[in-house]
């Protein structure tokens, strides 16, 4: 029976890395099982038209083509095998599109849904019997016109959000997945604020790398402060398995980042260990390289130190101000030496 109608289907979708390939994704998109909807697509109604599909194969996010960041990747192959419409997605990954970034990432944790759009060329009413239920309609000719990663939000927020839009509901089961899988952490107000806003960082800039560097997380492979719980997998952000939702890559659970959020209750009493073990420079050490004291000073002390601020203000000149020294900096760094070369008139002044 032609139709000649758009039709949207969303399937939960078989999905995996391609080994040695960053960014690549093998996915069932579309298989002949009843959906939903009560209807069923032969995989022989996909066969005339991939060629022409493969002209033009571009992976969008939710059939959106009005924003140039929807475009999440392409379809480097795709063919109907046994276990259905069967392809290899691209995804531009590390180039600067979050939404492209935690496509793959949900894809490449099994935890992403297609949606196939096509013309309905042919059909029949009924269908073959599934495990006792017949389709209420089959699809014998189809156009494939684009496929696309459905929408899942990536925090609690954008689903609430979503929801209250109207959402898809093979998107709505995965972020419920998600969410519903991460451990109820007690953090302070400080920490939950903290984990969103890496949240909205990596959904605006993607995940934070390994590195110590300007996007790094200054990831250690293993954490010197594991015997007292302080490791990755006692942070908010781990999702097990080797994964991190704000750090890219592998993530052994004993290690640790500059980023961890772990709760108190977690943390444990543990000996604080040393430099040696940490990697990090002794503190008491360092203060006694650079001649650094503590030094505990008067009332009066004090306020003939912010007379000398004051008069040195007073000469600076514009490039001089951008050196000029805090009274903690002054303390610090034992300058008050420096004082005792003023001229006498100076002194005299304070």
């Amino acid at each position: 029976m032609p139709n000649g109608n758009k039709v949207y289907k969303s399937y939960r979708a078989e999905t995996k890395a391609v080994e040695g390939q960053e960014g690549y994704i093998k996915a069932v998109v579309s298989t002949d099982a009843i959906d939903r909807d009560g209807e069923v697509i032969l995989m022989s109604a996909w066969g005339k038209t991939l060629n022409e599909f493969l002209k033009h194969p571009v992976l969008l996010s939710s059939h959106d083509y009005n924003d140039l960041t929807k475009q999440l990747g392409e379809w480097v192959d795709l063919k109907v095998t046994d276990k259905g419409l069967e392809g290899i997605a691209k995804y531009y990954i590390n180039k600067g599109n979050a939404e492209a970034d935690w496509g793959y990432e949900l894809a490449k944790r099994g935890k992403s849904a297609y949606s196939v759009g096509f013309m309905s060329n042919d059909y029949v009413e009924g269908g073959t019997s599934q495990d006792g239920y017949e389709p209420k309609r089959t699809y014998t000719d189809v156009e494939l016109l684009e496929i696309s990663q459905v929408s899942v939000p990536s925090n609690r927020d954008a689903l609430v959000e979503m929801r209250s839009k109207g959402i898809d509901k093979v998107a709505e089961e995965i972020a419920d997945e998600i969410f519903g899988d991460e451990k109820q952490y007690e953090t302070s107000p400080r920490q939950q604020a903290q984990q969103l806003s890496h949240e909205k960082i990596v959904e605006r800039f993607g995940q934070y790398d390994k590195s110590t560097g300007n996007e790094g997380s200054h990831y250690m492979e293993e954490s010197a402060f594991k015997n007292q719980n302080m490791i990755c997998g006692k942070c908010v952000h781990w999702e097990g398995e080797g994964v991190c939702t704000i750090v890219e890559g592998s993530i052994n659970e004993y290690g640790l980042c500059k980023l961890w959020i772990i709760p108190e209750s977690e943390l444990s009493t543990g000996e604080t260990p040393g430099p040696e073990e940490t990697g990090y420079p002794d503190e008491k050490q360092e203060m006694e390289k650079k001649h650094i004291h503590a030094v505990m000073l008067t009332e009066e002390e004090k306020s003939k130190i912010m007379k000398v601020f004051d008069m040195l203000d007073d000469k600076a000149t514009p490039v001089e101000e951008e050196k000029k020294y805090s009274p903690d900096d002054v303390i610090a760094f034992g300058i008050l030496d420096a004082f005792a070369n003023l001229s006498n008139q100076e002194k005299k002044e304070v």
